[in-house]
């Protein structure tokens, strides 16, 4: 690891030789089925929500037909369910709020493929492909 040091506060980057292919298209073989849901509105509840703490982190459970974004500050917290949220969940994951609220934004109001593994997470539609790194 690497340390930086000053007066009052300590960094510690890890470094890690044997970094994994950086390669889009091999990253997107690895994650899973894709899950389809319409976002419509899903936007404005997640800016409403999102005002009780703006840089906090969300929840996010995987549905085989839908999910639901959960998100809090101190002893308040929200859930938004998208789709169809009665059926196991697939996956469980952690993205900071403002990063999903801009991911979703530029997705737009329409239908939305969600597809993970691992610790990668891809929102796609006709127009465009997001691939970040969640939290598992």
């Amino acid at each position: 690891s690497l340390w930086l040091q000053n007066d009052v506060a300590t960094l510690r980057l890890p470094c890690n030789t044997n970094c994994e292919e950086n390669n889009f298209a091999s990253m997107l073989d690895k994650l899973g089925e894709p899950v389809t849901v319409s976002i419509t509105g899903f936007v404005e509840k997640l800016r409403n929500a999102a005002k009780c703490d703006p840089k906090g982190s969300t929840k996010i459970a995987l549905y085989p037909e839908g999910f639901k974004a959960s998100l809090g500050a101190g002893n308040v917290s929200m859930s938004i369910k998208v789709g169809d949220c009665s059926d196991s969940v697939i996956a469980v994951m952690h993205i900071p709020t403002l990063m999903l609220l801009a991911f979703t934004k530029a997705m737009g109001s329409g239908t939305v493929q969600i597809l993970y593994g691992g610790d990668l997470l891809c929102l796609r539609n006709q127009s465009m492909v997001i691939l970040t790194r969640v939290v598992p």
